[in-house]
């Protein structure tokens, strides 16, 4: 018999060592000990499904709400692009755009011709994906350990900022999260009921997780060895699941390689500063709206929790910590292993899969048997830091995405071409052309335009280091220019919209400028094209993507 260690009872024999808290929760650990009579099981049932549903709920408030109220900002201004063609063009055009798998896009292609490509239309897609999410992890802490843990782990997964964040985000974050709690929570349910069907189940979304982002590899890949370290089912099932996945995997490889350098920013950011970010963001999202205070409530929170499972959990429920971890920490640490190789993608949304795991290793500290009033009391002060923190960037435009749409309502029309030149970061172009179809790089041999509209970003109220998720704080101010941007035009009017301000300047006839400073009527010797920071407004709409 294999008891805790922890509770000083019998050692099981060296030999076993490595099964301690891999073995499947036995019958009188689990459901059986939750009701002594049907009926009493029977109202329980009805209590969990009550509380379950209001948790979704409390999901689908948080995640809905306001969903278009924040503009696209860069990255999701390209899956609004890519959506906009032909599955045959995306397909083409995401290796040199993307350094994502394609199966997000595909579905976001037909998903905006159901719902419209509106802010609103686009992001639901991550919304629902994010509100799935709680009772799949409801279901992965149920199969592991008891209700009250599936219920805890759903819980945190409800309310946590990080995932209600990427859950309004019109990118692959709240799928691949999706698609890799349900590989964990089949990955459960096989190991507590090894049949073929609960295999084939984990192997198919396995590879849906493997299709949405890459680094759900990392997550799959400890599922796989312990699946076939097991007994069950037989070996040939085992070796034929995992080796689908890895087939799906394979497949992926070529994309990969070509993809591998659209993200060489990551690693300008000091990798310590990563790993804190990834602490951090775990427990209460992004700065500045997670505080100091926050923090530090959800980490004493955590840290309750991790001293319940060891000293009040009993053996299934450490067992099914240990599972989970087993399954949770190696999502993030191998590529931190990979990171310090010299291959370095490493930072928190790409190992965003490892969430639903470590919340039900915390959700099994919360939900303990024996953890009583003093597991709901820290459980709690999770869900109070991180509802505060979802609450605070809801109400402060400084933690949200800029409203580059209401920017681009503000230019108003025009009757003549017309520059538009970004006085700040080149990469609200993408944004401003997607939300005005009529707006397009300016040509190299320069334009012939009247108006210069000069959009210059004002200074943030609050502002966060090593930004990268695209929350307003991230930019800073530009100072206003103390002229005309070229001879010949003048100062009409100026106003300030979205966090930004419109000079609008006017010439008395077109004059032609060109893509590069100064913006003249000829380019002087020895000047090359500066990074492409003015637009052009034409009456045609763009061919491709920018």
């Amino acid at each position: 018999m294999e008891t805790s260690l922890l509770r000083g009872e019998r050692r099981a024999p060296p030999w076993r060592w490595y099964r301690l808290g891999f073995e499947r929760p036995r019958s009188e650990d689990v459901s059986s000990r939750e009701g002594a009579s049907p009926g009493a099981d029977s109202r329980l049932r009805a209590a969990t499904l009550g509380a379950l549903g209001a948790l979704i709920a409390l999901a689908a408030l948080l995640r809905f709400r306001g969903l278009g109220a924040q503009g696209f900002w860069f990255d999701e201004a390209r899956t609004a692009w890519l959506v906009h063609t032909t599955p045959a063009k995306l397909l083409g055009a995401l290796p040199h755009t993307e350094s994502n798998p394609p199966l997000y896009y595909l579905l976001a292609w037909g998903w905006v011709r159901l719902f419209g490509d509106t802010e609103t239309g686009l992001r639901s897609l991550s919304a629902l994906a994010g509100v799935l999410t709680v009772p799949v992890a409801y279901l992965a802490g149920r199969a592991l350990a008891t209700r009250r843990v599936g219920l805890a782990a759903a819980a945190l997964v409800a309310v946590n900022p990080l995932l209600v964040w990427y859950s309004q985000e019109a990118r692959s974050y709240a799928l691949v999260v999706l698609f890799a709690a349900l590989s964990f929570w089949l990955f459960c349910r096989t190991r507590a009921r090894p049949t073929p069907k609960a295999l084939a189940c984990w192997a198919g979304a396995s590879a849906l997780a493997l299709c949405t982002h890459y680094f759900a590899v990392f997550l799959i890949l400890p599922e796989a060895l312990l699946l076939l370290a097991a007994r069950q089912p037989s070996r040939a099932w085992r070796l034929g699941a995992v080796a689908a996945v890895g087939a799906v995997g394979l497949a992926m490889i070529p994309m990969a390689y070509r993809e591998r350098s659209h993200a060489p920013w990551i690693g300008r950011i000091p990798l310590g500063t990563r790993l804190d970010q990834i602490v951090h963001q775990f427990l209460v999202g992004f700065p500045p709206a997670a505080g100091p205070a926050a923090v530090v409530v959800a980490g004493i929170a955590v840290a309750a929790a991790l001293g319940m499972l060891a000293l009040r959990a009993n053996p299934a429920e450490r067992r099914a910590a240990a599972l989970a971890a087993a399954v949770g920490v190696p999502t993030v640490a191998l590529p931190l292993v990979l990171a310090v190789a010299g291959v370095d993608y490493l930072n928190t949304r790409n190992v965003i899969a490892a969430l639903v795991p470590l919340a039900v290793v915390a959700a099994a500290g919360f939900g303990a048997r024996r953890a009583g009033l003093a597991g709901l009391a820290a459980m709690l002060m999770v869900a109070a830091a991180s509802l505060s923190v979802v609450v605070s960037v809801a109400a402060h435009p400084a933690d949200q995405k800029l409203h580059l749409r209401q920017v681009a309502a503000a230019l108003g029309p025009t009757r003549a071409p017309r520059a538009v030149l970004l006085d700040s970061a080149s990469t609200f172009a993408l944004s401003l052309a997607f939300y005005r179809h009529d707006i397009w790089w300016s040509p190299p041999g320069g334009a012939r335009v009247a108006e210069i509209d000069v959009l210059r970003k004002l200074p943030p109220v609050t502002s966060c280091r090593d930004d990268w998720w695209g929350s307003a704080c991230h930019y800073g101010g530009r100072p206003p220019l103390h002229g005309p941007p070229a001879r010949g035009f003048r100062l009409v009017s100026s106003h300030r919209v979205g966090g930004f301000q419109i000079a609008r300047y006017r010439a008395s006839r077109p004059i032609r400028i060109y893509p590069h400073q100064p913006f003249e009527t000829r380019p002087r010797p020895g000047f090359r094209p500066a990074s492409r920071n003015h637009l052009l407004l034409s009456p045609e709409r763009p061919p491709v993507l920018p």
